[in-house]
């Protein structure tokens, strides 16, 4: 049995290929940090996605470290551990638990590592205006070379948060930080059955945005499952998928008018602008569109609401700087277009593009 020792491959790639740039002055810069108190423990909570299964073996080794000068001192009253920390590849999906401890009244900002490659800064005991903007810079211009993802890498995506907040920060020429993005993640969803247990009805059973609810015909118990899996059973006459009984249509008349990077640059991930449109015959009250790249990135169009509907034929537009992400341009990837129609019906579709 095979064992990918991930941790490894990032110190020794870091130590000797990590480097800071500077911008011209007139760039902003960005990126994520996570913030949480002294004396205190934290979660984050993980998806790992697994395109290619396989049996094997996938260890994964987070650590906190001194700081970026100092990549071998681990400090004594920060601890941080995942479990599980090591799997096998034979399953599509892994729910990974990090727990993050501050003990002995830790304050400052620390690099962490969670996977594969790069670290954010972990703010602790401080809010983002008690933190010189000279150490987010070095954080954010901080370039890595990182070992070549593939379809044989995990992809890992955040669903939620305990104890510990994530914030997207901006650096403008002027050096003032300004918070653009927090993350609302709170704990992650249970799976289907225990909310059903809990005395959730079938029919207001929450899944993830990439994933349909579906009810199970033989014992009316509801399950969570991509698009494909759910058309299948439902053929077969094994399920029911709830847009079908809401006259949701799985092929809303959402066009992707463009997707492009735009400035500025930005070495902690490129800053992409996705516009859609209504090509159908109704307003749409909602809408929501998640990139599924080596993270999940969102794209809220906050201003689509029912008061301010996105007309049919009307197009609208929303950036987001995708933070550590990675993709290929001659991949595609999937864009999970989801929202409410006409204040009503919801709708979800995902569509295969590729990143410019």
């Amino acid at each position: 049995m095979k064992t990918l020792h991930i941790l490894i491959i990032f110190v020794s790639i870091l130590f000797v290929t990590i480097f800071a740039t500077n911008l011209p002055a007139s760039h902003a810069i960005s990126g994520l940090a996570y913030f949480m108190k002294s004396n205190s423990t934290a979660k984050i909570y993980a998806d790992f996605t697994i395109h290619t299964l396989s049996n094997q073996s996938f260890d994964i080794r987070p650590e906190i470290l001194a700081s970026l000068d100092d990549l071998n001192t681990k400090l004594p009253g920060l601890f941080i551990d995942a479990k599980p920390n090591s799997f096998v590849k034979n399953m599509h999906h892994m729910h990974v638990t990090y727990t993050i401890t501050a003990k002995d009244n830790s304050k400052g900002v620390y690099p962490v590592f969670l996977y594969l490659c790069g670290t954010a800064p972990l703010v602790v005991g401080l809010n983002e205006s008690e933190v010189s903007s000279a150490i987010y810079n070095k954080f954010f211009t901080t370039v890595y070379s990182c070992p070549a993802a593939s379809e044989n890498t995990p992809y890992m995506n955040v669903i939620g948060y305990s104890g510990i907040i994530s914030k997207t920060l901006s650096i403008d020429s002027n050096n003032t930080v300004t918070v653009i993005h927090v993350d609302t993640l709170g704990l992650p969803l249970q799976t289907p059955l225990k909310q059903f247990k809990a005395g959730t009805l079938a029919k207001d059973v929450r899944c993830r945005i990439d994933l349909q609810l579906i009810i199970k015909e033989k014992d009316g118990s509801p399950a969570c499952v991509t698009q494909d899996t759910a058309n299948t059973l439902a053929k077969r006459g094994w399920s029911r998928q709830i847009a079908f009984e809401l006259n949701i249509t799985s092929n809303h008349a959402i066009d992707i008018v463009s997707i492009k990077s735009v400035p500025p640059v930005n070495p902690g991930g490129p800053a992409i602008e996705l516009t859609l449109k209504n090509s159908g015959t109704t307003p749409i009250t909602n809408l929501k569109a998640m990139f599924q790249l080596n993270n999940n990135y969102t794209f809220d169009f906050n201003t689509v609401t029912p008061s301010n509907p996105l007309a049919p034929g009307d197009s609208i537009s929303d950036t987001q700087i995708l933070i550590g992400a990675g993709f290929r341009s001659e991949s595609s990837y999937p864009l999970v277009i989801s929202g409410i129609e006409n204040d009503m019906l919801p709708f979800r579709h995902s569509v295969d593009v590729n990143m410019p």
